[in-house]
């Protein structure tokens, strides 16, 4: 091969190789030029979602705060000591960043910066942890992570457990920004002394924390305490089995006449005897009825249940601002007692209906083994405001007619939590507290279908009965037609 046509060969790579080198070189500052962009992306357009809770999302509740916010609030995620990050913990912040100019968002290694938890006295808080901060006035909030990605084990009926994973990143953050916002404090105190349940041990703490309403540490006493506290927005009554005595109902009633705010949750299956305490219900013009309420409409009753019929799935209120949210979702009520109004003269009482029986259920007397049956619906929860007459002032009282109200009858958070839900909207509604927020955990465990018994009857018909049927009648016409030709 002649010199000349070497060189056209070698002309000829050194071109293409050219080109190849200069295709490269676009195609790398292409990919550059896409993954910068990529980042710049708010982090709900990079993050894809293909659960069905949600989990990389926040609700339109917390848009619209964070949206609405007049402070700078800066978001701190800590790391481990290796620098690593949570993705589910970072991908929640950064949406929060991405909803509001108002809000910075930073990651903190803490190998490198280890002083930093020192200023938010968080130097035990777990790797992962997160720290709410105003800009401006430096009030904070830390939200460790065991708050955010916990377990919880219930035992389903045969004695199994069952493991439920919570991912609550969403529900901390802005319960810590809405507290860094707020500027009061919803103060609720509990009565001891009478065999009351605690609200500690129904995870109602919980539920008022996220919600920033604070329960006082101490229960109060009334035996040992000379009147209501001043800060007290709220006191509970949760289900006493002892008689108060007459002074604790009479500080008590003062606190209601001067515009107090009580929840009251108790019933009266057994028929106690406990005048004082009934006497001061009467204050307020109401009573939890004697006897144990029994449904009889299938569609009022938890299928589900050991025992339905004692197990109800009450009517709800639908133009109660306390129910709002629970229009679509299920409140069960096991071992409940009818609320009724009565007269009385000390106030002016406007009684709210908000959970019915059927006008189809009996009531229980165990005193004495008998039933009466009914058929008008009951009460078996009642927000009354009552305008005293001595005072004038408004107090609000919600009455309940079920211990049980608050515990995990289901063994499955989802429902319980609406019981919870109501008592957390009957305190905002009393206290007028519009800033208030409450956001469920979510969780990947499987959900289960809520049904009363009228329900269970008519799928049990329809699945049974009338599928089977209608592929019976189609598989007979298909013979009768082949036949035929």
């Amino acid at each position: 091969m002649s010199n000349s046509s070497n060189k056209i060969n070698r002309s000829i790579q050194f071109k293409n190789g050219s080109y190849s080198s200069v295709l490269i070189i676009i195609v790398i500052a292409i990919v550059i030029i896409i993954n910068l962009a990529v980042n710049a992306l708010p982090t709900e357009l990079t993050s894809f979602n293909t659960s069905s809770i949600d989990y990389y999302s926040i609700s339109d509740v917390s848009k619209d705060m964070v949206k609405n916010l007049n402070k700078n609030i800066n978001i701190y995620m800590l790391s481990d000591s290796s620098g690593g990050y949570n993705e589910y913990i970072e991908t929640v912040c950064g949406i929060y960043e991405d909803n509001s100019d108002k809000i910075n968002f930073k990651k903190i290694d803490i190998a490198v910066e280890p002083g930093f938890t020192t200023k938010y006295n968080a130097t035990d808080a777990s790797q992962y942890s997160v720290i709410i901060e105003d800009s401006t006035t430096g009030k904070y909030k830390v939200v460790d992570y065991s708050d955010m990605v916990y377990t919880k084990n219930q035992y389903d009926s045969a004695g199994n457990t069952n493991y439920t994973n919570y991912y609550d990143a969403e529900g901390q953050i802005s319960s810590a920004i809405n507290y860094i916002i707020s500027e009061k404090t919803i103060m609720i105190y509990e009565i001891t002394g009478h065999g009351e349940l605690s609200l500690t041990d129904y995870g109602v703490k919980d539920a008022f924390d996220k919600s920033n309403y604070t329960l006082a540490e101490e229960a109060l006493n009334l035996s040992t305490t000379d009147s209501i506290p001043e800060d007290c927005n709220v006191l509970f009554i949760f289900s006493p089995t002892a008689d108060y005595s007459q002074a604790e109902v009479v500080k008590i009633k003062e606190y209601i006449s001067n515009g107090g705010n009580v929840v009251i949750i108790y019933n009266n299956v057994y028929n106690i005897d406990m005048p004082n305490f009934y006497n001061l219900m009467e204050y307020i013009g109401i009573s939890v009825a004697e006897g144990l309420v029994i449904e009889q409409d299938a569609s009022y009753y938890y299928s589900a249940s050991q025992d339905p019929q004692k197990t109800i799935m009450p009517d709800k209120n639908p133009y109660s601002p306390i129910l709002d949210g629970l229009e679509n979702s299920y409140i069960i009520s096991f071992y409940a007692s009818p609320v009724k109004q009565i007269e009385t003269v000390a106030c002016t009482s406007t009684y709210t209906e908000l959970l019915k029986t059927s006008s189809n259920y009996q009531v229980v007397f165990f005193d004495d083994e008998y039933t009466v049956d009914y058929t008008e619906s009951a009460s078996i929860a009642t927000y009354v405001e009552s305008v005293f007459n001595e005072t004038n002032a408004t107090a609000k009282t919600l009455v309940i007619g079920n211990s049980l109200f608050l515990a995990n009858i289901t063994n499955d958070e989802s429902i319980s939590n609406n019981n919870i839900k109501l008592l957390n909207n009957t305190i905002k509604e009393m206290v007028g507290d519009t800033d208030s927020i409450y956001i469920e955990p979510k969780t990947f465990n499987e959900t289960y279908n809520v049904t009363s018994q009228s329900q269970v009857n008519i799928y049990s018909i329809l699945y049974l009965g009338l599928i089977p049927l209608a592929f019976l009648l189609a598989g007979i016409s298909v013979t009768i037609l082949r036949r035929a030709k």
